[in-house]
């Protein structure tokens, strides 16, 4: 306990020489936004299917793709998401005393930073599956969706 918080006192103290007068409520808020950001990621990766299948069911029927199409396009925003809060990590690890802040918080933030780079592995490979099967045209009126 009493090494995080001395990580967390180094933390604040690193910002605050960094940036004069500001105080070490910025890092604590940043590090709430990248857990959010962490965490929303990983749960707009298991709202993809219903999205993709939402937009199929939307889609005019005389104007539609096949849904494989549809699953990508939304597999693709989640892998945007993802990306985007990786780089938050990225960004708080590289500001003075962001590492030691991250330490400091390390079951919270690093549970919620490995869940995304699974996330993302996951969707990835999904992602090449559907366009690979869209290529190769292996795509039926009742494919079900890839998923990972």
């Amino acid at each position: 306990m009493l090494g995080r918080r001395l990580a967390c006192t180094l933390a604040k103290r690193s910002l605050l020489g960094a940036r004069g007068c500001s105080t070490g409520s910025d890092l604590s808020g940043k590090l709430t936004r990248l857990k959010a950001a962490l965490v929303d990621a990983v749960e707009g990766v298991s709202y993809v299917h219903q999205s993709a299948n939402q937009a199929y069911l939307e889609a005019d029927p005389s104007d539609r793709e096949q849904k494989v199409n549809y699953l990508v396009r939304y597999q693709k925003f989640a892998l945007q998401d993802l990306d985007s809060a990786l780089k938050l990590y990225d960004n708080m690890q590289s500001m003075p005393g962001g590492r030691q802040a991250l330490e400091a918080l390390q079951t919270d933030v690093a549970l919620a930073y490995a869940d995304t780079l699974l996330a993302r592995d996951n969707l990835n490979s999904a992602l090449r599956r559907a366009e690979d099967k869209i290529r190769a045209g292996e795509i039926t009126c009742d494919d079900r969706p890839i998923l990972a």
